[in-house]
């Protein structure tokens, strides 16, 4: 993983692109150059080439929860 990820703390949202819709709610990002397989449980309307916003959920495991909107955030990765 990219210098980044270790970094992120609970509750940090970035951006990521969608890149890949692989069946039923699952999905394949790109964040910062790290592809992350994530369930869009949230029902957010996702296509490849959109951006999506997470926020870090967990760090050990790494977790991610899709937002709607942009909350307060200490990373900006638009990638």
């Amino acid at each position: 993983m990219k210098r980044t990820v270790p970094h992120l703390r609970l509750g940090d949202t970035v951006t990521a692109k969608v890149v890949e819709h692989v069946g039923a709610d699952i999905f394949i990002v790109d964040f910062y150059g790290d592809l992350l397989r994530i369930k869009n449980d949230a029902k957010v309307l996702m296509s490849p080439g959109s951006s999506v916003f997470l926020t870090v959920n967990g760090v050990k495991p790494l977790q991610f929860k899709l937002s709607k909107t942009k909350k307060s955030h200490r990373f900006s990765l638009s990638v």
